[in-house]
């Protein structure tokens, strides 16, 4: 049911973009029949085609008129735009800077596809990860008002304040800093307060040694960079080749 809903919410969105749109690609898939595309949807997945700034403003109109009617929100953090042609200096001609969402093709747009962010030169998703340590920040003002044990908070930070912080390390680089910036925002809930009053290596050991088994930022690095490596190494495919190569020429 919730499906359905969805659909009859989102069906005037697409029926504007169909019948009242009148910009798109032409499609000449068959030379007797000229399609013209002016959106592509799938489930809730949406590719909507503009020409010029003119188009882009009614489409971003009628996205605010589809949030208010059915108390929808896009995500703009998941949300990309690219252009299929090439940038002119026309005025009506529409550029990077008038699109509200990251442009695939600049080398330093952060894109953040199923939950994993990254940057099309390989950087570091600066904004992305300053964002998710802000969501755990906010996250841990609230909880701080909870009674629970310290064996308790740390399984809460385990499985609940640095859960998207895993997704981040699987595909990117992460600054060095990382560890002491997730220790300054957790340690208020942990310890109830800001000084540390178990040693820090006792709160991310195991905890079948006794300790409180919060996960390590950069021990999580190292495993996951591990869990990679080992895969590329028994790898048969292409990449596993390119990489044996790689790593010989390394050393």
């Amino acid at each position: 049911m919730s499906c359905l809903l969805y659909n009859f919410s989102l069906q005037p969105m697409l029926d504007f973009a169909q019948y009242h749109h009148h910009t798109g690609t032409q499609l000449w898939w068959d030379p007797s029949v000229l399609m013209v595309v002016s959106s592509l949807a799938f489930a809730d997945d949406m590719l909507l085609i503009v020409n010029n700034k003119c188009d882009l403003a009614k489409f971003l109109d009628v996205l605010d008129l589809y949030e208010m009617a059915s108390n929808a929100k896009v995500n703009e953090d998941k949300s990309q735009a690219f252009f299929f042609v090439c940038i002119h200096d026309d005025n009506g001609d529409l550029a990077p800077n008038n699109v509200p969402f990251p442009v695939i093709g600049q080398s330093d747009a952060e894109i953040v596809h199923l939950g994993y962010p990254f940057r099309l030169d390989g950087g570091m998703p600066s904004a992305t990860i300053k964002k998710q340590l802000s969501s755990i920040q906010t996250k841990v003002n609230i909880l701080c008002v909870t009674k629970t044990t310290l064996a308790g908070r740390a399984r809460i930070c385990n499985s609940f304040l640095l859960l998207k912080l895993w997704h981040t390390l699987c595909l990117c680089p992460l600054p060095s800093n990382l560890q002491h910036h997730v220790i300054a925002i957790l340690n208020p809930f942990l310890f109830l307060g800001r000084c540390n009053w178990i040693k820090h290596d006792y709160v991310v050991a195991p905890r079948h040694l006794g300790s409180l088994g919060v996960i390590d930022t950069n021990q999580m690095c190292m495993a996951l960079l591990g869990q990679l490596v080992a895969g590329l190494l028994a790898s048969s495919k292409p990449i596993g080749v390119q990489f044996w190569q790689a790593l010989q020429q390394h050393l």
